[in-house]
């Protein structure tokens, strides 16, 4: 929204521009001292503005306020200058003489000291040093002029005058005073101010002797010495004027000492000495602004159209309006009118402005944020603002508007190239990339068709070439150095420009001659120029200015605009007035070219295309070199980004919202349809769409399972998918839509991705690893169909944890990220000739390619970045994507392929299911539970064969197992005969089934000593638990749940045997496979069966009602809609919300939280530590922009000032304080090498690092040969003494060991890995076996398909969390939020749950009280009277629940909300602060963690334990550098769990306070609060952004860290509501015999706790209680058991029961007071922080419950949500308002009473029926 004030501002600039257009672009032009009406009529000066109409048309009369300087929207300068008022009192010296600055009530408080380079004021201001004593007042008290100048100051470049200014020594003596106070003129020899080449006689000046004085030559032999060496007098003075009678001089004759000497008159010049002709003066440099005319004897300077003569006759000036100087200062464009004095913002808030032009329309610069280069426009006002060009452009440095064609031409130095463009970005290409090397200024000459620019790179030139790119030449190639800005006068035929390292501004004619110097030694930095009429004006970085001086001589040298902000440079410099673009026939008028037209030399054009497109013979058509519709797709979300990627011009950008779909996980291109392929991981289904000719999304199959990743093979018509929860690579058919099982992970390794070559027939394959097994994920390469050897292409090296592949056709290279390393990396298919494409790029995601770029996304960045795939080192771009989407899949679509001749697409390749392409051929494969019978082609069914038969697994037939090993082939294909054991073995040897001899004593010892198990085969069963275990008739015990579960797991594969009879139990699923699940896991969205089957055939998830559905398919409370806040996440719920308000917040940004803008009206808050922390917090990176840093093409010097890169170490201190130049630094940077790590598997001798697998393999694989030869034949014969694994190699056998064992020291035997000694192997339970483990699940946990992790038995979790004043309860997934209790404004402090019976607990410090609400019925207990309560932690064995008393000092207490009793259990240290509380009722162990100091801004944390009854306490720990933000513990490996909120880490200690260390550091956590852990995963909330973030603890590094969004920014507290969470165990405590209160102790057991905190035996009666029992907690709500100590006798008297009750209801008449008081008298929109503690003196009387007075907010349970929305108050509650009067207060008392006119009240603990619109009890099924 525009304010008045702009407004108002920019009618009066549109004046001056309708002026512009209307006056001197018109027919008609005034001279200067009259206006211009628009009819062409000429009024004076004096009439313009001044009340009068004198125009016919009021023209004279329109937008006066900019002229006359009208307040208040414009403010007059001292100086004259009239400057916009948003200028007055900003701190900053805009009229150049301080008097905006003036008067203003708060000006700043000056800096306590000066930064380095800066000079401070008398004022104590500080300005930069360079900016003191240089004739321009830059301090408000003019210090820098006074006292400054009486410095002592260096000009070792100049002539120092007396007033300690410094200027050119070209300036003394020039009869100009230039110093101010003019002393480089005085002691000038007669007052000379005639140069040496000035002094000669064609201007009657003759030069003494000493070539200094300049005398007439009227004064020579006059007898008066006029040379001070007297050489104008001598002896031959007469002798020469008696000669004069004889010389034959044409005009006139004087003498001189040196003879006769023949002189011309002024405008004539001599010729043979004697005769004088006329003189041509306009050759002379300077002597006419614009244009001159000779005359005989003389000369007239004249002007072009639009110009006057000025009254000096030499000078031209513009006639109309005044003209127009832009400037780009980094972050904003301002204006200035040159003599008006104008001066103004045009667009502010811009993130790097460089160059810039203006045509008269539209201004246009170029945008230099880092990868975001562009070039933008606006309108004149700075509105409308659009991207002209953003692809193909890098460093786009300076432009230049053709005013003639509309034409943009800009260069670019990171592409070295200029380029031009259509006016709207339409159609761009490139003229010039040829002998260019770094681009900068550019500026045209549309009348000539030609074009000059600079370029600084090693060969530093000013080039010309045509407009349309034809004849490039150097025009300028000596005495260069750093060459930037160039203008052209275009009235004087010169081309200017400016040299930043020579420090000098030169000029030249445009034909190349006449080179001279304007100005040398007095510009310090110059960046851009222009000019206009006599005058020249550049940007000097080094004074953050705009300069000026005359153009042909220098002087006049001044500063026009000075920058106070030291990091403000001014870059680009503008000048716009019409008579400067003279208008000639526009030969592209009527040229007819398809693309681009451009103007060329010789008044012609030539026609240009696009760079997709060639130009046709006729040489006007252009055509696209290839049919292909190309863009690259972003998925997240429910969302396609569609980014139509142009290689340079404007990009195309779209988004697609996909209704249908609820979240992408994972997307793929199917090149045969050109259809996008989809997989939602919330449906489990799988979308086609359809892009041309229009956007069609169908379903194609509902699949059963989750898909991570996923590619397409056009040869196979298949996808090929990783699925990270079953730890498998599968491959689907899209002819059949069948699917199996190619590969399964190998002991936890998890395929992260996959990338299909499908020409090649092969696949790779991206896995993670154990710690344990290596350094990494590893990346292999396999045949498509999951046959044959693995190679691993990439073993080592590699940080991961998460690897995104993809496989760039045109380059036929495999490419792949690695985010820990942050770098992309790619090697030729066949593995070899690995490189670094791309390092140092952050954390990317997913990659793909398109055309010549290569893409990528990173995580949790919201931008898509590319880079030249031809070279991984040019810069870098990007493009911002509106998705709050942590992590974006790219999907690149392009034009579709013909079918290939492969079998696959000739009847499915006469597969029954499913035709996998492999090389040269097809290979059909078989679903799960199916099998290939001998043709090769058919699936059909296993067969099952009995214990008494042998199976021939190739030809699924079963023959007598007796015929096993009898030495003749039963089965078709002889499998009955293989591995038949060795005789070779001896008689102490058992013989392996694989022929390998081991020691007969191993045979069953329970080890598998064989390498296949066969020395364990046929053991003695071992008695296995039938609940739990499932015995193998080879002997062995497996976890129940790997039974029929599609991978073998007993040695003889008796696991997966019988599948399809197995029976399950009664509360078990049966898969389809045969393999047993528990019921509640069926439908619960998760695949939990290795065929999925447990997922098919689900009922569609619907919204209940009550609900109500998001647009993204989530489902929300009703009561959530329209709060203001975006609970759906796509903001769908606040969509059909009526007032605008509802779209921000509910509360402003606090002091500690900063605001990010997501739109015009609304925004959100983060903390403020996300300012400028180097990522990005804010929906729209506000959090990030402006932040003082360097550019990433700039230096950072140690003053704080940036550079460019390329001055860094050339010799020249250009930072000012040396560390540019610094000697270390640019030694390390010419000397340093990069690192490589080291190499894991073989070394070549030159270096390079192959497989093991490819050496002495007969080919070399070693660009050296190094890996052949040698001992590759012997390395590995008898004799080797390698024991398990021999590598034979050149230089000898290099020994190595069989999965899951590693080398001995003696580098020759193995021994076995032990897995299970880092406790990351599994989720829960790690068993080491021999060259494995195994995992199991704590008890109410059961293994999942992937053997790691564990999954809860029971309903499925539920998170309940608070939301300031809201409690709500979110499903796993966040599809369903329902709100399950809402307090009249009062913020949860503590929470809890109890799942076992669906109870949630938490506590209000505020109100003093802890809750208990029933999820199922709806009842509510709790408890008042308790102090100020914190933190709470409930032991929900015994269903007490402790919690911090927070009133100093503080206390630990626990109460119980069923017997009504509370208890002290600790006490804390006076100045100690109890941030979190844990209890392990199982252990009977209470945690707590305090903050105990805090010095010198550093916390230090202590970690207790004692037992649940408060003895034993024990400090675990004081760690000094902690804030303890979460706590949480393992109950089973009793493990204590600290989330630190100042080192922004998760850490982790034993029970005893024993292996403490980190276990999450900085780079995954920041501002963590509230800890827990669930099925082997932490999870933590990020301060301030709702966000929860999850840390699985076990399994490989990779994809650990998961984040989710629970759509609350004030989310603090959280809890799991799960029954195998919190485990059950017999309630020792209960039918307890205690006087008080019962508690668990160390080992669970009971014991007695007394309210004051002492422990009793049992039995024994609690000490009797001091003090008055008015301060005892109090206890509201029916509770499952009655109290029998609740009750206590009625001996008050009466007496005493009156002055209670009195007391009462005077403090409740105080109380009612005082919130009115505090409503209408002081209350005035102020937002108060407060806390109210009420004290009863009639607590703990019995008296009747109706009667009790309750100073508590009221408590709703579900449906009751009355305070959802407090300006729609229902009739009820207008009711109690008018009851009670107070409907607005802050604070509403609940006083039940009856009277006529209000009704009774009823108790809240009660069950409700709700609004007939709310969900009806029981809530929860």
């Amino acid at each position: 929204m525009w304010s008045d004030q702009t407004v108002l501002v920019w009618m009066g600039v549109i004046w001056i521009v309708l002026k512009f257009q209307n006056g001197v672009a018109g027919k008609y032009s005034c001279p200067n001292g009259f206006f211009t009406c628009r009819d062409g009529e000429c009024i004076h000066d004096a009439k313009h503005c001044d009340g009068r109409e004198d125009c016919k048309d009021n023209f004279d009369e329109f937008g006066c306020d900019i002229v006359t300087c009208k307040a208040p929207v414009w403010f007059r300068c001292h100086n004259g200058r009239c400057v916009s008022s948003s200028f007055h009192c900003d701190g900053a010296d805009d009229c150049g003489d301080w008097s905006d600055e003036e008067d203003c009530s708060s000006i700043g408080t000056p800096p306590a000291n000066c930064s380095l380079g800066q000079w401070r004021c008398v004022d104590n201001n500080c300005i930069l040093e360079e900016w003191v004593c240089d004739g321009k007042q830059d301090c408000m008290d003019g210090s820098d002029e006074l006292q400054g100048c009486t410095l002592t100051m260096s000009c070792t470049d100049g002539f120092l005058c007396d007033n300690h200014h410094c200027i050119p020594t070209t300036f003394i003596c020039d009869g100009s005073d230039d110093c101010g106070d003019n002393s480089e003129e005085l002691h000038c020899p007669r007052d000379r101010h005639v140069s040496p080449e000035e002094c000669i006689l064609e201007r009657n000046l003759f030069l003494c002797a000493d070539k200094f004085e300049c005398v007439e030559v009227g004064e020579l032999c006059d007898g008066v010495e006029h040379c001070r060496d007297g050489s104008d007098e001598g002896p031959a003075c007469n002798v020469s004027i008696a000669a004069c009678s004889t010389a034959g001089c044409s005009h006139r004759c004087v003498g001189s000492p040196r003879g006769p000497l023949c002189i011309c008159q002024i405008g004539y010049e001599i010729v043979n000495n004697k005769t004088c002709i006329d003189k041509d003066e306009c050759l002379e440099y300077g002597i006419c602004d614009q244009r001159c005319k000779n005359l005989q004897g003389s000369y007239s300077c004249y002007c072009d159209e639009g110009y006057e003569l000025a009254s000096d006759k030499h000078s031209c000036k513009a006639t109309g309006a005044d003209a127009l100087l832009l400037f780009s200062s980094s972050k904003e464009i301002r204006g200035l009118y040159i003599h008006k004095r104008v001066y103004y913002v045009v667009a502010r808030n811009l993130d790097h402005v460089v160059g810039i032009s203006y045509d008269g329309i539209h201004i246009y610069w170029t945008h230099l944020v880092s990868g975001e280069e562009a070039i933008m426009r606006s309108k004149e006002d700075g509105s409308n603002m659009e991207i002209v060009v953003d692809a193909g452009v890098y460093q786009p440095e300076d432009l230049a508007v053709d005013w003639v064609t509309g034409n943009i031409y800009f260069t670019d130095v990171d592409a070295q190239h200029i380029g031009v463009c259509t006016n709207n970005g339409s159609f761009c290409t490139v003229v010039i990339n040829e002998d260019i090397e770094k681009p900068r200024g550019i500026v045209l000459l549309p009348t000539e068709g030609l074009m000059f620019w600079s370029d600084w790179g090693n060969v530093p030139l000013i080039g010309k070439a045509g407009m349309d790119g034809s004849n490039p030449e150097a025009f300028i190639s000596t005495e260069l150095h750093f060459p930037n800005g160039l203008t052209v006068d275009y009235h004087n035929s010169r081309l200017y420009w400016v040299d930043a390292k020579l420090l000098v501004i030169e000029s030249v004619k445009l034909d190349g001659s006449d080179r001279r110097i304007i100005l040398k030694d007095a510009v310090k930095h110059p960046y851009a120029i222009a000019v206009f009429e006599d005058t020249l004006y550049w940007s000097d970085w080094h004074g953050r200015d705009i300069q000026a001086c005359h153009k042909f001589t220098g002087k006049n040298h001044r500063v026009i605009i000075r920058e106070k902000s030291r990091s403000s440079f001014i870059y680009g410099v503008h000048i716009y007035h019409p008579a400067m673009m003279p208008s000639f026939q526009n030969p592209c008028k009527n040229a007819p070219c398809s693309e681009i037209c451009v103007l060329a030399p010789n008044k012609t054009y030539s026609c240009a295309c696009g760079e997709s497109q060639i130009l046709g013979a006729d040489k006007h058509t252009c055509y696209e070199r290839a049919n292909r519709h190309e863009l690259m797709m972003a998925a997240g979300g429910h969302k396609l980004l569609a980014l139509g990627h142009q290689v340079l011009g404007r990009q195309t950008f779209y988004e697609m919202s996909l209704t249908l779909i609820h979240t992408i996980g994972a997307v793929t291109y199917d090149s045969l349809t050109g259809y996008v392929i989809i997989f939602d991981s919330e449906q489990y289904m799988l979308f086609t769409l359809s892009i041309v000719p229009r956007t069609v999304l169908h379903h194609l199959t509902t699949v059963t399972g989750s898909i991570d990743s996923m590619d397409f093979d056009y040869m196979g018509n298949n996808l090929y998918v990783c699925n990270g929860v079953k730890g498998a690579v599968e491959i689907m058919s899209l002819s059949s839509l069948e699917k199996t099982v190619l590969l399964h992970s190998s002991e936890g390794e998890v395929p992260l991705d996959v990338a299909v070559v499908s020409e090649e027939g092969i696949m790779f394959v991206a896995f993670s690893r154990h710690a344990f097994k290596g350094t990494g994920p590893h990346i292999d390469r396999l045949n498509m169909d999951g046959k044959g050897s693995r190679i691993h292409v990439v073993e080592t090296g590699l940080g991961g944890p998460d690897i995104s592949l993809y496989y760039d056709e045109e380059l036929h290279r495999i490419f792949w990220t690695d985010p820990k390393k942050e770098e992309i990396s790619s090697a030729a298919v066949d593995g070899m000739d690995q490189h670094k494409f791309r390092t140092e790029i952050g954390s990317p995601y997913d990659i793909s390619s398109l055309a010549h770029d290569m893409f990528w996304t990173h995580w949790g960045l919201p931008y898509i970045y590319w880079v030249n795939k031809y070279n991984g080192h040019s810069r870098v771009k990007r493009i911002r994507i509106d998705n709050d989407v942590n992590a974006l899949k790219l999907v690149a679509v392009r034009s579709t392929r013909a079918k290939p001749n492969h079998p696959c697409h000739r009847k499915n390749g006469g597969c029954s299911h499913i035709c996998a392409a492999v090389p040269k051929r097809a290979v059909c494969l078989c679903p799960l539970g199916m099998r290939l019978t001998p043709d090769n082609k058919t699936c059909s069914a296993f067969v099952h064969c009995s214990k008494d038969m042998f199976k021939c697994i190739t030809d699924n037939i079963c023959i007598p197992a007796k015929k096993r090993c009898d030495g003749k082939r039963d089965c078709p294909h002889g499998e009955d005969e293989l591995d038949c054991k060795s005789n070779k073995c001896s008689d102490s040897q058992f013989a392996c089934n694989s022929g390998q001899c081991i020691s007969i004593g191993k045979k069953c010892n329970g080890d598998k000593d064989c390498l296949d198990g066969s020395d364990e085969f046929n053991c003695k069963p071992v008695e296995c638990d039938k609940d739990t275990q499932f015995a193998c008739t080879s002997g062995e015990c497996v976890v129940k749940s790997l039974h029929c579960d599609g991978a073998v797991d007993c040695a003889d594969g008796s696991d997966e045997e019988d599948c399809f009879e197995a029976t399950c139990k009664p509360d078990e699923y049966r898969c389809a496979v045969g393999q047993c699940i528990h019921k509640d896991w069926v439908c619960d969205g998760q695949s939990d069966c290795v065929d999925d089957s447990d997922e098919r055939n689900c009922a569609p998830v619907t919204c209940a009602s009550g609900a109500f559905s998001c647009s993204n398919g989530r489902c929300i409370d009703n009561n959530l809609l329209c709060n203001g806040d975006d609970d759906c996440g796509d903001r769908s719920d606040e969509e059909p919300c009526e007032t605008v308000e509802h779209n921000t917040p509910s509360r402003p940004c606090f002091s500690e939280e900063f605001k990010c803008i997501i739109s015009a009206d609304s925004f959100t808050c983060v903390p403020t530590a996300a300012r400028c922390n180097g990522s990005v917090e804010c929906p729209l990176g506000d959090d990030e922009k402006d932040c003082e840093i360097c550019e990433d093409f700039e230096f950072k010097c140690h003053n704080g000032r940036c550079i460019l890169d390329d001055w860094v170490c050339d010799g020249m201190d250009d930072c000012g304080d040396g560390s540019d130049e610094d000697i270390s630094s640019c030694h390390n940077q010419h000397t340093t090498e990069g690192t490589t790590d080291p190499c894991m598997e073989y070394s070549c001798k030159n270096g390079q690092c192959i497989s093991m697998s490819l050496v002495c393999n007969k080919e070399q694989n070693c660009r050296d040969g190094s890996d052949e030869g040698g001992q590759c034949d012997s390395s590995c014969g008898p004799g080797s003494p390698c024991k398990d694994i021999c590598h034979p190699t050149p230089g000898g056998p290099i020994c190595d060991c069989s999965e899951g064992y590693k080398l001995q020291n003696d580098a020759a035997g193995c021994v076995d890995i032990d897995e299970c000694r880092d406790n990351d192997a599994c989720a829960q339970v790690c068993n080491n076996t021999r060259g494995s483990f195994l995992c199991s699940c704590d008890p109410g946990f059961q293994l999942r398909s992937d053997r790691v992790s564990c999954k809860a038995i029971g309903k499925a979790m539920q998170f309940i969390f608070s939301a300031g004043h809201q409690i709500r309860k979110v499903s796993r997934e966040l599809r369903f939020i329902d709100v399950v209790f809402t307090d009249s404004g009062y913020d949860v402090t503590g929470l809890d749950v109890d799942s076992a019976l669906s109870q949630v607990y938490w506590s209000i410090d505020v109100t003093g009280t802890i809750s208990r609400l029933s999820l199922l019925g709806g009842k509510k207990v709790y408890v008042t009277g308790i102090g100020s309560p914190g933190d709470i932690a409930l032991d929900w064995i015994t269903k007490n629940v402790y919690y911090v008393e927070k009133t100093i000092p503080q206390t630990i207490r626990v109460c119980n909300l069923d017997e009504k009793r509370c208890a002290t259990v600790a006490s804390v240290e006076q100045t100690y602060t109890v941030t979190k509380l844990a209890v392990d009722p199982i252990a009977g162990y209470l945690f707590w963690a305090v903050e105990s100091s805090w010095i010198f801004h550093v916390p230090t944390s202590d970690i207790y334990r004692s037992d649940l009854d408060g003895r034993n306490k024990v400090n675990l720990g004081k760690f000094r550098f902690m804030f303890v933000s979460g706590l949480t513990l393992d109950l089973v490996r009793r493990k204590i769990y600290l989330a630190d909120g100042y080192k922004h880490s998760i850490e982790s200690m034993s029970y005893v306070g024993m292996d403490w260390h980190a276990v999450i550091t900085t780079e995954y956590v920041r501002n963590p609060i509230d800890l827990a852990l669930f099925e082997g995963v932490l999870y933590w909330l990020k301060a301030g952004t709702g966000e929860l973030t999850s840390y699985k603890l076990y399994g490989p590094y990779v994809r650990r860290i998961g984040k989710l969004q629970l759509y609350h920014y004030n989310t603090e507290h959280f809890a799991f509501l799960q029954s195998s969470a919190q485990p059950r165990v017999t309630n020792p405590c209960a039918n307890h015999s205690c006087s008080e209160m019962c508690v668990l102790s160390a080992g669970g057991t009971p014991a007695c706790l007394c309210s004051n905190g002492t422990v009793v035996v049992k039995g024994e009666a609690c000490p009797s209680k001091e003090g008055d029992e008015d301060d005892e907690p109090r206890f509201h709500g029916d509770t499952r058991h009655p109290d029998k100590h609740d009750e206590k006798p009625e001996n008050t008297s009466s007496s005493k029961y009156v002055i209670l009750t009195v007391f009462l209801v005077i403090v409740i008449v105080a109380v009612l007071l005082g919130a009115y008081y505090y409503r209408h008298l002081w209350f005035k929109g102020r937002t108060l922080d407060f806390r109210l503690h009420f004290q009863n003196p009639a607590f703990g009387l019995r008296t009747d419950e109706s009667s009790l007075v309750v100073p508590t907010p009221e408590m709703l349970v579900p449906g009751q949500h009355e305070y959802a929305n407090p300006m729609e108050g229902s009739g009820s509650n207008e009711e109690l308002a008018s009851c009670s009067h107070h409907a607005e207060s802050l604070v509403t008392l609940k006083i039940p009473q009856q009277s006529a006119d209000c009704p009774e009240l009823e108790d809240d603990t009660e069950e409700v029926s709700g609004r007939k619109d709310d969900m009806k009890l029981p809530l929860i099924p």
